[in-house]
């Protein structure tokens, strides 16, 4: 159950990460995407990692979605 816990707030966060570096959200704050990062505190690796591993479950949730209506 902890685990499912964990998992949905990685998710959640990662989605917001997401959305703040691709909409440039951090702008309205921040001068840069790595003074942001900063604030977090996160380095360019850890962010860029998150958001691959985001988009990466997003991918396979869509497929996975598409293969049980199938």
């Amino acid at each position: 159950m902890e685990d499912a816990f964990q998992e949905d707030n990685f998710i959640k966060g990662a989605a917001a990460l997401t959305r703040i570096r691709d909409g440039q959200l951090y702008r309205e704050t921040y001068e840069s995407y790595a003074a942001y990062l900063k604030s977090i505190p996160l380095t360019r690796r850890q962010a860029d990692q998150i958001v691959r591993t985001y988009k990466i479950h997003q991918s396979l949730h869509a497929f996975l979605s598409k293969a049980k209506a199938a």
